[in-house]
């Protein structure tokens, strides 16, 4: 069973076909998902060393992984019976390593705590150091990073939605706030909802 008393992380494909858990006490552990269901099944030990962060490539082909307070960034070949390669070492920040994050154009980011900038794999589906590991790919404009990065549900398109402009009108305290998006061009009729 799966059990952690630190840090971890779960992940999906972005296939939506494999579920990717990581954890101090387990390593790494790799399932087949049915998102149709939500069954878990088939699992497979990827890792037994204790690894912390976790990051399917875009194409479902490469599982990357590292523990905190490794600099080394490993990459699973899931097409080649889990191959494993180091594709390179971080440094800068405190040299702990956070979580890794696929983001909107399907480069993977890597937070390093402390760090004045993010780690990138900028060609994630590309096998060992030609994925193109940038230890300084992102820089955070003098913010600082911890070990986490926002959530992000990639759905397979390099392509980002546009945010629109928007403004708010409030006239009293407990009465309806009107929002007011300043060029309705960019999304076709209905197709825009507010979620709060």
């Amino acid at each position: 069973g799966i059990q952690s008393n630190g840090f971890g992380q779960i992940m999906f494909s972005p296939d939506g076909e494999k579920l990717a858990v990581s954890g101090e006490s387990v390593g790494v552990e790799l399932f087949d998902f049915d998102n149709s269901n939500g069954i878990v099944k088939n699992p497979v030990k990827v890792e037994t060393a204790p690894m912390v962060s976790i990051c399917f490539s875009p194409d479902n082909s490469k599982l990357y992984a590292n523990h905190y307070t490794s600099t080394d960034i490993i990459q699973y070949d899931l097409e080649r019976g889990l191959s494993k390669a180091v594709v390179g070492k971080l440094t800068g920040g405190s040299g702990w390593i956070g979580n890794m994050q696929i983001g909107p154009d399907g480069k993977i980011y890597i937070s390093k705590y402390l760090g004045k900038e993010l780690a990138v794999i900028n060609d994630p589906d590309s096998a060992g150091t030609r994925c193109n590991l940038s230890d300084y790919g992102f820089n955070l404009g003098g913010a600082k990073a911890l070990f986490g990065l926002p959530n992000f549900v990639y759905e397979g398109s390099s392509e980002v939605s546009p945010i629109p402009d928007f403004s708010f009108q409030v006239k009293c305290i407990r009465e309806a706030v009107l929002f007011h998006i300043s060029d309705s061009s960019l999304f076709d009729s209905g197709s825009l909802s507010w979620d709060f």
